[in-house]
C-alpha cells in the first residue's frame, strides 16, 4: 500500500488528490466472523481507511499479564492483516486513554484503584475520580511506558513502510478533555513542581519572566523566589493581576499536555513506528488549546496532523438536536483553524450515531452534518463509529453492547444510515 501525502489542502496518492473515508471499526467489539463481512461493506460506501482503539484495560487485564492474540477480542494483529489483505488504511490509536465508553476511560482498573497518588488533582488538591490522572506524574509515565513497550512494537510491525496497512498512529484521545470535563486543569502538586528550585511550574514562570521582580510587577506580588508562587484557578472574575495568574497557569497547564504528547511520540519512534503521528481535539473550541503541541512537534521534525471531532448531539444536555447554523460556524471556524495550523481539516470523530437513543440520530440530520463539513473544507473523516457489537466482559462503562445507533448495528443489521454514507462516500470518491 503506498504512502498517503498531505498538505493544508488535502491528501494525496502519486499526486492525485484523494478524499480520506474512514470508519472507526473496534476489533474488540465486533465478532471476529464478521470483520471482513463489515470491512467489505464499508469499502462499498468509498470507505478507504478506518481506526481502532487498542485498550490497555484489554490487553493488561492485571498488572504485569498484558495479552495479545490469547482470544479472539485481543488478537489485533490478525485484524491488522485482514485490512491489509482488503486495502484499507489504518489509524491505530494505542492510548494510554481511549475512552469509547469503556470503563476506566479505557486504562486498566488495577492502575486506577490501586494507584491513587497519580490522579489528577484540583486547586484545593482533591482528585477528580479514579481514571482521570495526572499526565506526566512519574509513576503513570512508568506504567504507561511498560503498556507502550509491548503494543507499539506490534503496531511498528504493520506499518505502511514494512507491508503493512497501519499509515496513521494516535497517541492519547481528545487530550486534556479527561481533565476539563470532570474536575479542572490538573494542578497535582508532584507533577507540576510547585514550590520545587526544579518544578515544572517554578521553571516555567522563570523562562517567561526572567526575575522574580518583573513577576511581582506583573502579579502585584512580593514573592522573593520563584518556588513561592502559586497558581489560581478561577473561571471569572478577579483582578487584572489575578487574570495574568490565571492564563499563565492556563499557558503552563497546555506546556505540560505538550511535553507528555511528547513523550508517547519519542515511545512510538523508540518503538520503529515510522508513520505519520496523528491526533484528535475533543471539539472545535478545543483546538487552540493544541498550539503549544504543534510546535513541540514540528521542532522536532515529526510529521504531525491534528484533527477535530464534530459531534452535533449526542445527548440531551446538548445545544442543538440536529445540525444549525451554530453548528455550522463550529465547523466553518474548526477547519479554518486546523489549516491555519497546517493540516488539511480532518474530522477524526465525525458523528456516525449516538450513544443515546434520545434525541433521534437521522440519516438526514447525518447527511446534512457531512455535507457542511465538506462545504466548510474538510478533507477527511472517521465516522464514529461505523460498526459495534458486544463490550469485551465487564469492560462497559453502561452497557454490555456497544450499538450506537451506527450504520452496521452490534448484531450486524444493515440500517437506513448505511445508504446514506454510502451516498456522501460515493459522491466524494467521484468529486
Amino acid at each position: 500500500m503506498k504512502t498517503i501525502e498531505w498538505t493544508k489542502n488535502g491528501y494525496s496518492i502519486d499526486g492525485k488528490p484523494i478524499y480520506l473515508n474512514s470508519g472507526e471499526f473496534h476489533y474488540f467489539r465486533v465478532p471476529r466472523k464478521d470483520w471482513r463481512r463489515r470491512l467489505e461493506l464499508f469499502k462499498q460506501t468509498g470507505g478507504n481507511a478506518v481506526a481502532t482503539y487498542i485498550p490497555w484495560g484489554l490487553h493488561e487485564p492485571t498488572e504485569g499479564d498484558i495479552r495479545f492474540g490469547d482470544t479472539d477480542v485481543r488478537d489485533l494483529e490478525a485484524f491488522l492483516r485482514l485490512c491489509r489483505e482488503l486495502e484499507l488504511y489504518v489509524t491505530a490509536r494505542p492510548g494510554p486513554y481511549q475512552y469509547s465508553e469503556l470503563r476506566y476511560d479505557g486504562l486498566p482498573g488495577w492502575l486506577c484503584d490501586n494507584y491513587p497518588e497519580l490522579r489528577a488533582r484540583d486547586i484545593d488538591g482533591k482528585d477528580f475520580r479514579n481514571s482521570s490522572v495526572s499526565y506526566m506524574h512519574p509513576l503513570f509515565l512508568e506504567k504507561a511506558r511498560i503498556w507502550f513497550q509491548a503494543v507499539c512494537p506490534i503496531i511498528a510491525r504493520h506499518t505502511l513502510s514494512r507491508g503493512g496497512a497501519v499509515a496513521y498512529v494516535q497517541f492519547d484521545n481528545e487530550l486534556m478533555g479527561i481533565h476539563e470535563w470532570f474536575g479542572s486543569w490538573d494542578f497535582h502538586p508532584e507533577t507540576m513542581g510547585f514550590g520545587k528550585s526544579d518544578g515544572r511550574y517554578p521553571c516555567f514562570l522563570k523562562g517567561k519572566y526572567g526575575s522574580v521582580d518583573a513577576m511581582n510587577a506583573v502579579y502585584g506580588t512580593d514573592w522573593q523566589d520563584f518556588t513561592e508562587s502559586r497558581p489560581l484557578a478561577m473561571k471569572t472574575g478577579g483582578t487584572v493581576e489575578q487574570r495574568r495568574r490565571v492564563k499563565d497557569y492556563q499557558d503552563f497547564y497546555f506546556h505540560c499536555a505538550a511535553e507528555y504528547a511528547q513523550t508517547l511520540v519519542d515511545w512510538f519512534l523508540e518503538a520503529g513506528i515510522d508513520c505519520d503521528i496523528v491526533h484528535n481535539s475533543a471539539n472545535p473550541y478545543m483546538n487552540s488549546y493544541f498550539l503549544e503541541i504543534v510546535e513541540s512537534m514540528k521542532q522536532k521534525g515529526v510529521r504531525f496532523i491534528l484533527g477535530s471531532d464534530h459531534y452535533y448531539n449526542l445527548s440531551l444536555d446538548w445545544e442543538q438536536n440536529n445540525p444549525t447554523p451554530k453548528y455550522a460556524t463550529k465547523v466553518f471556524t474548526s477547519n479554518e483553524m486546523l489549516r491555519a495550523m497546517g493540516f488539511p481539516p480532518s474530522v477524526y470523530e465525525m458523528p456516525g450515531g449516538s450513544c443515546c437513543v434520545w434525541p433521534p440520530f437521522t440519516p438526514d440530520d447525518a447527511y446534512c452534518a457531512y455535507m457542511t463539513n465538506v462545504a466548510f473544507g474538510m478533507k477527511g473523516h472517521n465516522y464514529y463509529i461505523f460498526t459495534g457489537g458486544p463490550n469485551p466482559e465487564g469492560m462497559g462503562a453502561f452497557s454490555d453492547n456497544y450499538d450506537y445507533g451506527a450504520s452496521i448495528g452490534a448484531d450486524g443489521e444493515i440500517r437506513p444510515l448505511y445508504e446514506t454514507q454510502k451516498r456522501f462516500g460515493l459522491f466524494m470518491k467521484e468529486n
